[in-house]
């Protein structure tokens, strides 16, 4: 999968409609769109994995519990922390954290009818 002009693309070169990127990828300082795909792929990769028991994703029970944002949210940080201490600088506990920090965003949308109230 490649960027393109501002716009996410998969491997037929057929446009991604999720309007991540504003500006075309020439126009960003920090490589963002780069990033952006990183994770993208990174999420992309996690589905059909090993996590997956009889089509319910655990993330789904921790959904059915209650439990979900402040698991991702432990989660993140669990990854986060041990960033730089398992197998070096690893790019992967960066994107596993920046994953899980997407769905604590989904679980708090997911529990307010307001979606841009504030984390307790």
């Amino acid at each position: 999968m490649g960027l393109s002009m501002g716009k996410l693309r998969d491997e037929f070169g057929m446009e991604i409609n999720l309007k991540l990127l504003k500006l075309r990828k020439e126009e960003y300082n920090y490589n963002e769109p780069e990033y952006l795909q990183q994770l993208v792929d990174y999420v992309d990769s996690t589905y059909g994995q090993h996590y997956v028991n009889e089509g319910i994703q655990v993330v789904d029970v921790w959904q059915s519990m209650g439990s979900l944002n402040t698991t991702a949210r432990d989660t993140a940080i669990k990854y986060l922390a041990r960033y730089g201490k398992k197998d070096g600088r690893n790019r992967k506990d960066l994107l596993k954290a920046m994953h899980y920090i997407i769905l604590m965003m989904y679980a708090e949308d997911s529990n307010n009818d307001d979606s841009s109230s504030e984390l307790q």
